[in-house]
């Protein structure tokens, strides 16, 4: 996975890398790459050099179109990212992040999974039906990129944080880890809700009359609220979306009594845990404890 990193930024980056120092503060080689990254004079460039130097991902808070928008044979076009340039706020910005998703992993899973651009921006817009919305994390082929870095983010209550950090992990291993063919969610996983997907639950016949349909009966933890007038089950993709910003954000000892009450949601959780841990040595039981 190091040597993804290595490659990809010579692939991607070609020399052109920009980031959260000068010019000649990185230095990039096409084939051995070479990223040079200097400790800095401040707390926040000081931290980013000490990240850099355990995991070999850089956080970055000054980045150029090209860092997020090029996508090797295309450009993204429906994004938007603001800068943000006070020391202070990125100062704040980096311990939040800490929380949300630095935190969630051990060295080793950081060193081998994460992109190798990790960006903080003052705010992220996509374009979605011709509307730009708000977004607090977005992933590309290369990076990470975590918003809402502004003023006021070292006072956000805990309900403020977990939300982030259920947004932030879920999009990273659904976007980032799946999407990008270095983690395979087994088939077995989906098979267990499988003949719900997209289906509205509350129209089911054991559902007539039902006020309040628990979708957790059917594996899932969320409905899909695209649907806000019904109860939507969630397709693949936001099944396992759901399942990881849960498992990212709940200590295992909250999990384990909802999990022994729907089958479906703790064999989906098993099938889960048993794989990454056997294939890839990730040991998800302990990623809400941290």
């Amino acid at each position: 996975m190091k040597n993804y990193k290595l490659w990809m930024l010579s692939l991607v980056l070609v020399g052109l890398m920009s980031g959260c120092y000068k010019e000649d503060d990185i230095q990039t080689t096409k084939g051995d790459v070479l990223i040079d990254v200097k400790e800095g004079d401040d707390e926040v460039d000081q931290y980013i050099y000490r990240f850099y130097q355990a995991n070999g991902s850089v956080i970055m808070y000054e980045f150029s179109e090209l860092d997020y928008r090029w996508n090797m044979s295309s450009v993204v076009k429906n994004v938007t990212m603001v800068l943000q340039e006070d020391k202070a706020v990125l100062k704040n910005g980096l311990a939040l992040m800490e929380k949300v998703f630095f935190n969630v992993y051990d060295q080793d899973f950081q060193k081998n999974y994460f992109p190798l651009k990790i960006l903080m921006a003052k705010s992220i817009e996509k374009m979605e039906w011709g509307i730009p919305t708000p977004q607090a994390v977005l992933t590309g082929l290369s990076y990470i990129a975590i918003g809402n870095i502004a003023p006021g983010v070292e006072s956000l209550s805990r309900d403020e944080i977990r939300d982030i950090r259920e947004k932030v992990n879920a999009e990273f291993w659904l976007s980032y880890l799946v999407k990008g063919g270095f983690i395979h969610v087994p088939e077995s996983f989906y098979e267990v809700s499988k003949q719900y997907y997209q289906e509205y639950l509350d129209r089911l016949p054991e559902n007539e009359g039902v006020e309040e349909v628990d979708v957790k009966k059917y594996g899932f933890w969320k409905k899909d609220d695209y649907a806000s007038w019904a109860v939507l089950a969630p397709d693949r993709d936001l099944d396992f979306k759901d399942f990881m910003g849960v498992i990212t954000t709940t200590p295992y000892d909250e999990l384990k009594p909802i999990l022994d009450k729907y089958g479906k949601l703790k064999d989906k959780y098993t099938i889960l845990a048993n794989t990454f841990k056997e294939k890839y040595h990730i040991d998800i039981t302990l990623f809400g404890n941290r």
